[in-house]
Order: structure tokens, then sequence, then C-alpha cells
């Protein structure tokens, strides 16, 4: 028996939404390559295009009940989808990888999950056979998306080494095409100051010897599921 996915009509419009945000928006080529196209956070027309959104102006999406709607200005550009439990979030942030990518030109993606069996799910299928086949089916086989998982880290004898997860994402260029990378990590992970902040023997981008300066220099869009059961201060 094969699994078969079928795009729902909600996924559809999750992703209509969170897409249209950038439309029209300008975008700065002139990052390094190894690092997402640029773009201003604080863009008019991402504002008008949110509010766009949230008026229902958008073809298909219905408008956001006023109550619900909410702004916080801090130098980050935070969307905040919320989707049912079972309603298909891997799906719709895998494909969202996809659709930037084939939109606007994004190919570097943090996926930010609050525990080891979500990321050993998310693992799953992302690698699954039938995901591949589905976003094969969708997007064509020239497209790729290159999954890292960064994982707890042994201690080594010896020069101290960068995790090659982090390596090989922060490494990987946009110039390779259809090529998308992703690098999935738990947020104590992410917080881990033995691995993240150490200063190893080893640079990526030329000069990040430290996995946080490695990350940040990759100016990557941050994909955090379940975002309600992480703490706040963090």
């Amino acid at each position: 028996m094969q699994i078969r996915l079928q795009a729902l009509e909600h996924q559809q419009r999750a992703l209509t939404a969170l897409t249209r945000v950038f439309d029209g928006v300008e975008f700065d080529t002139n990052t390094p390559l190894e690092a997402n196209v640029g773009f201003d956070p604080a863009d008019p027309q991402i504002r008008e295009n949110i509010l766009a959104i949230q008026s229902g102006v958008a073809d298909g999406i219905a408008a956001i009940p006023k109550p619900w709607r909410g702004r916080v200005d801090d130098g980050v550009l935070g969307i905040d989808a919320k989707m049912e439990t079972g309603t298909g979030k891997t799906l719709v942030y895998t494909q969202l990888m996809y659709e930037l990518n084939r939109l606007y030109g994004f190919t570097k993606f943090i996926v930010l999950v609050p525990s080891t069996p979500i990321k050993e799910g998310a693992k799953a299928f992302i690698q699954s056979d039938y995901a591949r086949r589905y976003f094969d089916d969708a997007y064509g086989q020239q497209m790729d998306l290159r999954l890292d998982v960064l994982d707890a880290q042994k201690r080594s004898k010896g020069r101290k080494m960068m995790p090659k997860s982090i390596v090989n994402f922060a490494q990987s260029s946009r110039l390779a095409p259809g090529r998308i990378s992703a690098l999935l990590m738990t947020d104590k992970m992410l917080l881990s100051q033995r691995t993240m902040a150490t200063d190893y023997d080893q640079t990526v981008m030329g000069t990040a010897s430290v996995p946080y300066e490695a990350l940040r220099a990759t100016r990557p869009i941050v994909i955090i599921d379940e975002a309600h059961r992480f703490r706040r201060d963090n």
C-alpha cells in the first residue's frame, strides 16, 4: 500500500495567504551567495499586503476578525498562521519552502520545533518517499529540498569541528538551481550554549566560527512549529 498526499483546500488557502505577504516587495540580490535574498521588514508594501490578507481582500481568503489581528514592531517580520492540530501543518510549512523559493528566490530555512518527537516526525515526513513524490509532481524534479537535522553533539577529542548539519546548511549556495536548504532543530538545540555559542576550530562563509554567527549570516526564514509551546522570553 502506498501513501499518496492530496492538496486540500484549507492548506492551499494558508499557502496563498503566507506567500502573498511578499507580493510586490523589492528584493536585494547583492547579499552573499550563501544567504537569502534581502528585504526590508519595514517595507510599506509588506504592511499593505498583510492588511489586505487580514481584511479579506485576497482571493479565497476570509477576513480575519479584528480582535485577532495584531502587530508587533521589533525589527523582525513575524507572520502567525494558525492551523488546528491534524490539519496538515507539516505539509503546509514544507510546501511553503518550495513556494517561497519558486516565487521569490528564498533558499535558506530553519525549522524550529518544540520537542524531539516532533522533530523526528517532521524529519520522517520531509524525507519520506510519498512526500518526495508529492513535491516532484507539484514542482518537477528540478527543485530539490535538502534537509539537515541538528542533533545533540557528542564530545570529541582533538580539533573542535562545527556540527556537520550547520556547515552543510550555511555553505550551500543559492546559485544551485532549485536548491532549497532546510535546517531542522528543537528549541533546546538552538539555545544550547555548548553547541551553538562555542568558538570552533573551523570557519564557514569565510569568517564565522560560531554557529550563531554562521546561521545569522544566512539571513534565514525561520519556521516555528507550534509556537505557543515556546517560552516567550526565549
